[in-house]
């Protein structure tokens, strides 16, 4: 009975890591530092995670895009927003959180 269970929750686990996100792929973390530390220091992007929400982050990228002139592509801003909000396993793991 207890292999029983212990083989069901193997199966059950497995299926959810087979159904993870572009936001829960490394590409987050290097997304991250290639554009935004362009700009910033890695710390100042990583004060906000966690913090600001979807809609606060959309509304950086966008403020960052078009009046600050930050080079993101339109999937890598969706990639990016993603990421963020909320936080991508290894984008708290470079954050520190």
């Amino acid at each position: 009975m207890r292999l029983c269970f212990v083989l069901v929750i193997m199966i059950c686990s497995a299926g959810v890591a087979g159904a993870q996100t572009e936001a829960t792929t490394p590409e987050c973390a290097e997304l991250l530092e290639l554009r935004c530390t362009e700009c910033h220091y890695l710390e100042r992007v990583c004060k906000q995670v966690g913090e600001r929400s979807k809609r606060g982050w959309k509304s950086t990228l966008k403020r960052m895009i078009k009046k600050r002139g930050a080079e993101v592509t339109d999937s890598e801003r969706k990639l990016l927003l993603g990421c963020l909000s909320p936080p991508a396993p290894d984008i708290k793991k470079v954050c520190g959180k």
